[in-house]
């Protein structure tokens, strides 16, 4: 009835046929559940016996690099004796093995030298590149490592204490091992189930709590062990005595993703977590002073590379500080002296006023700074819920410059965190011109302007109009003066905001009155974009009028501002202001980033609209497009078999918008009519050119390429 669980003989009979002899022999047994009735047990008083089995293990360790000693603590001396012949009066944990009792000193007489110690000091000298891993329960994992000299024991401790939430005595633990000598935490194997324990997922669930502690095993000193199906998800127990799964389950996609996502990369990085020279463990100090026992909390690192775990293995919520690590003893010392490091000691960070460190979330991919003193004075402030555990890495210091950018960094995040920490440091830095867009391409003024597109009064801009905005470009032009150190004037940005509006405008007008035509090849265009899309191009217009002239405070030349470089756009972060103007004029998402994109490409274009250019240059000009990334996304441009296509209504849309620029440059009041026509007659035949083109080509870029210069 062993399979059964009900019951279990402590010997078994054996019956040798040859001779009738009749033997009792003892199963194995550890004296806490039931006897192991697949094993009969040796007695390792007898020399002979430990020396047959070392030579066993000698002859394993020739054929494979790595033995596991299953159930090692049972042939402790300690327990060996407590099981087969315990002490006179002790009763014994195996039944009927109280009258084989022997004192301690009859027992060493026999064991005088521990079995393990004998092993390992053998392999040492005929195998010594194979691997000892020892199964060692009892909290024995210490004396096995360290007494015994195994390379690596189980660490039960690890499941069994986070599982039930033992947590300060298991920090107890760990806090004894680091006093007495901290190499013995490398030596420890950490794991989640093994074949004699329920599976992962059952034991730990597949939330927070079961990935919080598959983090404190891919990320503690040690070797971390994955249980089979456990990444998969499955939920049935496993062992040798199975030949197959009994349950047929399924792999449970979403949490391996997540295992992908949060795990694995940390498990590339082992060889940050694995020694213990630079390893530090902190107390989590709470508000009111005390410890928190629940949350773990340890760094390393390794050269230039560091790394902070934080793990809170409790169902509550809690806020403290990380700032100084336990005592942990100096194994640069040849006496037992400890050593107490706070948090910048551990991490390596200078202690400057102007000094601060950035580091990155793994888990939430977010990137934070804290001031190097601050984290000296008061420690990496923390509030946990749940289950929630954070990798901090990718730390770096720097100095903070004249101008305390740093500082204002982070007062403005206080402890939060942004996804690109050089972003939020340039929003930061370029806070005076964004305040200064923002009031100059307010939703007022693009309300209005589009007011007067959709009531159809486009013979007059209000003077009110161009005083708002040319008091907004002002400001623009001041703050862009400070930033880049340039010295520019103002009125050349205005006139040319001015000049571009009104020849918006006045295509609007003449579109209206018919004395603009568009070419019958481009009435799809016309249709789709300039009549059905007109606030949306208008948009793009306006944007680009008010905008473009900004280029020549970065640029000397116009011809400098090409479709492929444009960088004043990114480095001022133009786009993150449109975008949070046309937010509040309830644009649609998809066609707020669609724009966003065209108005970057008009203004990498702004040459062409600007300059007396032929029709083939403005062509060649044109093709460019398909080399610039930004242009690349919003055309759509992908391969497929072997074929670069682009798509058909991004490439009409775009096209529509530079035709509706290229006509409105064309229009300068003190032109006479006759020239005015000819650059009408030069955008015309360009668009037109290209649309046929592409069209032609099927959209495929090489063939559109071909066609336009067949």
């Amino acid at each position: 009835h062993y399979y059964d669980r009900t019951d279990a003989a402590v010997v078994f009979k054996r019956v040798d046929l040859q001779t009738g002899e009749e033997r009792f022999i003892y199963h194995g047994n550890d004296g806490t559940q039931m006897p192991w009735n697949d094993t009969a047990q040796l007695n390792y008083l007898l020399e002979e016996v430990r020396q047959a089995v070392i030579d066993v293990i000698i002859q394993i360790a020739k054929l494979f690099p790595i033995i596991r000693f299953d159930a090692a603590m049972t042939l402790t001396k300690k327990h060996f004796q407590r099981l087969w012949f315990p002490i006179p009066g002790s009763g014994g944990d195996v039944p009927s093995r109280a009258e084989f009792a022997l004192t301690s000193e009859e027992f060493n007489r026999y064991m005088p030298k521990e079995f393990w110690r004998e092993v390992v000091e053998r392999l040492a000298k005929e195998s010594p590149d194979t691997l000892l891993l020892a199964e060692a329960f009892w909290l024995l994992e210490g004396y096995f490592v360290r007494v015994l000299g195994m390379h690596r024991v189980y660490n039960s401790a690890f499941m069994n204490m986070l599982k039930s939430e033992e947590n300060e005595e298991y920090r107890t633990l760990i806090k004894n091992t680091l006093k007495f000598d901290p190499r013995i935490l490398k030596r420890f194997v950490n794991f989640m189930n093994n074949p004699d324990e329920e599976t992962a997922v059952v034991q730990f669930g597949k939330g927070d709590k079961y990935f919080g502690v598959c983090t404190l095993l891919v990320t503690f000193p040690g070797l971390p062990m994955i249980g089979h199906g456990q990444i998969e998800g499955f939920r049935e127990k496993y062992g040798m005595e199975f030949r197959k799964p009994r349950m047929e389950e399924l792999e449970d996609r979403a949490f391996i993703e997540r295992h992908e996502e949060l795990i694995f990369p940390l498990l590339k990085k082992r060889f940050l977590f694995s020694e213990v020279k630079h390893f530090n463990f902190y107390d989590f100090v709470r508000e009111n002073e005390e410890t928190d026992e629940d949350v773990f909390a340890y760094s390393n690192r390794v050269g230039e590379e560091i790394v902070l775990v934080v793990y809170n293995n409790a169902y509550k919520e809690t806020r403290g500080a990380i700032r100084q690590g336990v005592p942990i003893r100096n194994l640069d010392s040849k006496d037992s002296s400890m050593i107490e490091q706070d948090i910048v000691q551990a991490l390596g960070l200078k202690i400057d006023e102007d000094y601060y460190v950035l580091f990155r979330d793994h888990v939430t991919g977010l990137e934070y700074i804290r001031k190097n003193t601050e984290l000296k004075k008061q420690g990496l402030f923390l509030a946990l819920k749940a289950y929630q555990f954070h990798v901090f890495w990718e730390f770096r210091q720097v100095r903070d410059n004249k101008w305390k950018h740093y500082q204002q960094l982070r007062d403005y995040l206080g402890n939060r965190g942004v996804p690109d920490i050089a972003k939020a440091l340039q929003e930061v830095i370029l806070a005076p011109l964004h305040q200064a867009l923002v009031e100059a391409l307010s939703p007022s003024v693009f309300e209005t302007l589009l007011d007067l597109v959709e009531s159809k009064r486009t013979s007059t801009i209000p003077e009110s109009v161009f005083y708002s905005i040319e008091k907004g470009q002002r400001r623009i032009v001041n703050a862009i003066q400070k930033q880049e150190r340039v010295i520019r004037k103002e009125r050349e940005v205005n006139e040319r905001a001015r000049k571009a509006l009104i020849q918006i405008f006045s295509l609007f007008k003449a579109l209206e009155q018919g004395r603009i035509r568009i070419a019958r090849t481009l009435e799809d265009l016309k249709k789709q974009s300039l009549d059905q899309q007109k606030t949306l191009v208008s948009f793009n217009l306006f944007s680009w009028a008010m905008l473009h002239a900004l280029g020549k405070m970065k640029e000397d030349q116009w011809r400098d501002a090409t479709i492929v470089n444009i960088s004043w756009y990114d480095e001022w972060l133009l786009r993150d202001i449109l975008r949070g103007v046309w937010q509040s004029l309830e644009l649609a998402e998809e066609r707020r980033e669609t724009s966003l994109s065209i108005v970057k490409v008009l203004l990498g274009l702004t040459h062409i609209f600007v300059e007396e250019y032929d029709s083939e240059e403005i062509v060649e000009e044109l093709l460019q497009i398909f080399d610039y990334p930004e242009a690349q996304d919003l055309l759509g441009v992908n391969r497929f078999n072997g074929i670069l296509w682009f798509s058909k209504e991004a490439w009409e849309h775009l096209l529509a918008n530079i035709l509706a620029l290229g006509l409105a440059s064309s229009i300068e009041t003190d032109q006479d009519t006759s020239v005015v026509d000819e650059r009408v007659k030069v955008w015309n035949m360009v668009i037109a050119k290209l649309h046929i083109s592409a069209r032609n080509a099927n959209y495929q870029l090489e063939a559109f390429q071909r066609e336009l210069f067949s």
